[in-house]
């Protein structure tokens, strides 16, 4: 999948904004098929499918949660997100939060513990997770409430969809660190954490 880069996004940001924006789209829009006014919880959402995900949730009219570490809690209220919690401080699968979405950007979570949270006909998206977690989603919770798993396509369509997000301000790529590409473990290391 290939696009011009758009003229106000730099080669870095432009690459930012495809790695994690293309699967926090499509886990959003088409496995989850989220809605204006629901409520979404993003479960690791300082990451680089986090981030993206809080501010495309946003951007599709979702009232937002995010969990992060005490250390993103202004990355992540910057992103969007109507409200943040440290995960490290609180266990949001106990909180009172009542959520039409939850999306689990770091395997934080299973579909089962995440059953009084979430609402009727709630959806459980299971961005990164083991075979055992994927396999659970081939079954229906109660009250029509599902698990989503699976792989993300690479479609130039979605690479156009998020850079018009960006060009209007509602979906900004994060940068933490620029490596060099024979660096890419030491990379893909820092996204891991």
């Amino acid at each position: 999948a290939i696009i011009h880069r758009p003229a106000h996004l730099t080669d870095a940001q432009a690459a930012a904004l495809a790695f994690g924006g293309t699967t926090a789209l499509h886990f959003l829009r088409d496995k989850g098929e989220l809605q204006s006014g629901e409520r979404a919880l993003i479960l690791g959402g300082s990451g680089a499918v986090g981030s993206a995900a809080v501010q495309i949730a946003k951007t599709l009219g979702a009232h937002v949660t995010a969990t992060c570490s005490q250390g993103n809690v202004p990355l992540v209220r910057g992103l969007g997100a109507d409200e943040v919690i440290d995960y490290r401080a609180t266990d949001v699968t106990r909180s009172n939060g009542s959520f039409d979405i939850v999306m689990d950007c770091v395997s934080a979570t299973r579909f089962e513990a995440c059953q009084p949270i979430l609402n009727r006909g709630g959806r459980f998206l299971l961005v990164s997770g083991d075979l055992m977690q994927m396999l659970g989603t081939l079954r229906k919770g109660p009250q029509g409430k599902r698990a989503v798993a699976g792989v993300a396509p690479e479609r130039a369509a979605d690479l156009e969809t998020l850079a018009q997000f960006a060009a209007r301000g509602l979906c900004v790529p994060v940068i933490d660190s620029i490596f060099p590409l024979d660096q890419i473990a030491l990379a893909h290391a820092r996204v891991d954490s």
